[in-house]
């Protein structure tokens, strides 16, 4: 049977294994696919800072001869406004027409929002007559931005106001521009001052998740607007000048995320909070008290935290007042950086101190990560495990590493003698185990069984943007790590290279079609020589797209100099040696966690070709960023491509 024989349903099935860009080229053979293949091309679309190629883009969707508005599913698009005459204002027509024309757009993303509105009162009508919008993202939003809520039709699952901090210096008020958008479940807010006034009549009771950032918002007014909220992420909360009547809260909550402490001071819950997690360093007896008070009063049964492994006294909280906790991650600073490398080992102390507490509490999953050690002692990734084993008799998964580079994995097995012992998994097995027990059915009856759940056969089995082992893989993960790869297809890839990684890397590379971006670590200039020297030659098969090579390691200056100047050699090689590759990064000095960040040196190169042969050009660290960004997005996912709108 010819290709063109197959019916219109098999054909788009076809087609949609395919990239944007390879869609369109396919669309330009022949009348009979010229429908199927431009509809999948034109599906997603992103077009940023190029008044240009947006105009030429609007002129093929608004095109007489084949109306092709109706492909549109997703845009994401910023005009700026050049020195160009007239060419804003065209392209914020053109804009316009295709928003009008566009009624199956589903998920819209305006960037430079203010200016765009402020300049084109034109497009803030045309999205506010959209009907069938899902999401709606408004990105360096203002005034004008806000009062075209009050006109937008659709009805949104999802909506993101992101204000410039400078925006809070005055009240908005955001909530009576959006109180006919019941619909809402997601609400994004960055940068805006609510008012404290309850208005009656504004209340969302489908919203499920929100997510302030840099906001001032008193906690009264958000628990009486969203009553049924789930899950709550904060990111510095302004202090209310009043304190929040205690009583007023939610009657449980799946997950919360504050940055830190100070976040909460305003906003005491005291709800059942699932999930709770602080993401900057408890440093201080001050900062823990204030911590773990929280936590007592939300009892959660998932905790993650990042605390001096000094402060232990205030671990005795939590065996109070009936707490749930079952699943524990801890990154304990031993020190603050690598200056004092006299300071005290306090690990000793701390197991002695807190883990007849954890005993006390039940613990399942455990997850250890000690930053600090300069010269670990080669047991104490075996000594201490063991010792936490031994004391916690409820514990079923164990991570536990002397910084990120030695960071293992095991399952707790109880003997039918009563000894335990430890039986190696891999981080996304443990990982499984970890979001299990943060799930409603484990909440329901707090009881682990293993039998259903032999943690040796748990796959993540469907495909993934982005796939990151945070641990180094050692010779017996390196099954696990290579099934994890297969069955995932990932586009995006992050590993720690070990030498024992080395010989499946064929399988790797070989395995995944989808695979465009690699972010590799390396613990020294030994794996990073070893890798250049067996590895490269396996990656001229690849389609890699971007590679990010970091080097964690504390240099002396002398050697950080040397390394910087050889880094134009290494990217030569690289850049020669993988045929596809258009973007490479290379960081030195980096520190993990993001506790205690060392000088960092990054440097990004555009690869392009020319006079026989391929070269690194040297591009900004912003613009190498935001194409790393992009390579993680569903834009990005459908083209698998990238184009020159990131050096407009």
């Amino acid at each position: 049977m010819n290709f063109l024989d197959l019916n219109d349903d098999v054909l788009d099935a076809i087609v949609s294994y395919l990239s944007a860009e390879d869609a369109l080229y396919l669309s330009s053979t022949c009348r009979r696919v010229h429908d199927i293949g431009a509809r999948k091309a034109l599906a997603r679309v992103s077009i940023l800072n190029n008044n240009g190629r947006f105009m030429s883009f609007g002129a093929c969707v608004l095109s007489k001869i084949s109306d092709r508005s109706t492909y549109l599913r997703e845009l994401h698009v910023s005009l700026i406004d050049t020195s160009r005459e007239g060419e804003f204002d065209s392209a914020s027509l053109i804009l316009a027409r295709v928003l009008r024309r566009s009624q199956n757009l589903r998920i819209l993303v305006l960037r430079l929002t203010e200016i765009l509105i402020e300049n084109a009162p034109v497009v803030a009508r045309a999205v506010g007559d959209m009907n069938n919008l899902v999401v709606l993202e408004l990105h360096h939003a203002g005034c004008d931005s806000i009062k075209m809520l009050s006109k937008v039709r659709s009805r949104l699952d999802k909506l993101v106001v992101r204000c410039p901090s400078s925006f809070t210096i005055s009240n908005r008020r955001l909530l009576p521009h959006i109180g006919h958008i019941r619909s809402l479940r997601s609400l994004e807010i960055n940068g805006m001052r609510f008012e404290e006034k309850l208005h009656p009549q504004l209340i969302w009771k489908g919203m499920r998740t929100l997510r302030l950032e840099s906001c001032k918002a008193p906690m009264t007014l958000i628990v009486h607007s969203f009553p049924n909220l789930r899950t709550i992420h904060l990111d510095g909360i302004l202090r209310w000048h009043e304190m929040p009547n205690v009583d007023h809260c939610w009657p449980s909550l799946d997950e919360l995320t504050a940055e830190s402490a100070e976040d909460l001071i305003g906003w005491p819950i005291t709800c059942p909070v699932r999930s709770v997690s602080y993401r900057a360093l408890i440093n201080t007896t001050h900062d823990s008290e204030i911590t773990f008070s929280q936590i007592r009063r939300m009892k959660p049964i998932a905790l993650s935290l990042t605390m001096k492994d000094a402060l232990t006294n205030c671990w005795a909280e939590l065996v109070q007042d009936r707490q749930r906790l079952r699943s524990l991650s801890l990154c304990l600073v031993e020190r603050e950086g690598f200056a004092n490398l006299d300071a005290n080992f306090n690990m000793p102390i701390w197991m002695e101190y807190v883990l007849p507490v954890l005993k006390r509490l039940k613990i399942i999953f455990l997850r250890i990560c000690v930053y600090g050690l300069y010269h670990p002692e080669p047991t104490i990734a075996e000594t201490f495990p063991d010792e936490i084993v031994q004391s916690l008799p409820s514990l079923r998964c164990l991570a536990f590493g002397v910084d990120p580079s030695i960071m293992r994995w095991w399952q707790i097995i109880t003997k039918d003698n009563g000894e335990r012992e430890r039986r190696p998994i891999s981080p996304a097995v443990g990982i499984r185990v970890k979001n299990y027990l943060s799930s409603e059915v484990f909440e329901t009856s707090m009881a682990f069984d293993e039998s259903p759940r032999d943690l040796n056969q748990w796959r993540i089995s469907s495909p993934v943007i982005s796939l990151v082992y945070h641990s180094a893989i050692y010779a017996d993960e390196i099954e696990y790590a290579c099934i994890g790869i297969r069955n995932t297809n990932p586009i995006v890839l992050s590993l720690t290279i070990t030498e024992t990684f080395v010989e499946v890397w064929t399988d790797v590379i070989e395995g995944n079609p989808r695979l465009r971006v690699l972010h590799l670590d390396f613990f020294g200039l030994r794996a990073l020589w070893m890798w250049i020297d067996v590895i490269l030659p396996v990656l001229e098969k690849s389609h890699l797209i971007l590679i990010r090579v970091r080097i964690i390691e504390a240099f002396p200056a002398q050697e950080r100099e040397e390394v910087q100047t050889d880094a134009d050699k290494y990217s030569s090689w690289i850049s020669w040696s993988i045929p596809s590759l258009q973007y490479l990064a290379f960081e030195i000095g980096s520190s993990e966690c993001g506790l205690v960040e060392s000088k960092r040196h990054v440097f990004w190169w555009r690869i392009t070709t020319g006079d026989g042969g391929r070269f690194p050009t040297p591009i900004s660290k912003e613009i190498g960023e935001r194409i790393e960004d992009y390579t993680t997005s569903v834009a990005f996912e459908s083209s698998m491509t990238i184009d020159d709108a990131f050096f407009a």
